[in-house]
């Protein structure tokens, strides 16, 4: 097979689980040989690819198992869900400066501290699962060009 066809199923294959890997690299190989042979073959070859997909989304269509969060979008999700819960405990722990100079004691101050966060995080973590699957149904589904 040609080298940049061989690139390509590299690049899909790092997005695929480990454990199913070999099987379904094959079974992607065997669907990208039929798609290249119907598609047109005037077209550059590197269109033909993204026709057939964006390696992450063609390791997705082919995983056995859907995710809530897409193999594309989890390092951008892992980054949002770690800022978010930074910034929630950075916003609490700017809201013991007034309640300490209103006299509050440092050990009463960090237990609403951690009360508060414990209460949001929650929240938190299924307001950023749900845009992020939300995001990867809409990446998903959109047409490749």
């Amino acid at each position: 097979m040609n080298t940049e066809v061989e690139r390509y199923l590299q690049q899909v294959n790092r997005w695929l689980v480990p454990g199913r890997r070999a099987r379904t690299l094959t079974h992607i190989r065997e669907d990208l040989e039929e798609f290249l042979s119907q598609s047109d073959d005037t077209a550059p070859l590197a269109q033909r690819l993204r026709a057939f997909g964006h390696p992450p989304v063609v390791a997705a269509r082919y995983a056995d198992a859907p995710h809530v969060i897409p193999g594309m979008l989890a390092p951008a999700y892992l980054v949002v869900l770690c800022l978010s819960i930074v910034g929630l405990v950075l916003v609490n722990i700017s809201l013991m400066v007034p309640t300490a100079i209103n006299g509050a004691s440092f050990s009463e101050n960090l237990m609403h501290v951690f009360d508060r966060a414990m209460r949001v995080l929650p929240w938190t973590f299924t307001i950023v699962t749900i845009v992020f699957a939300l995001m990867g149904y809409w990446v998903q589904r959109q047409p490749t060009r």
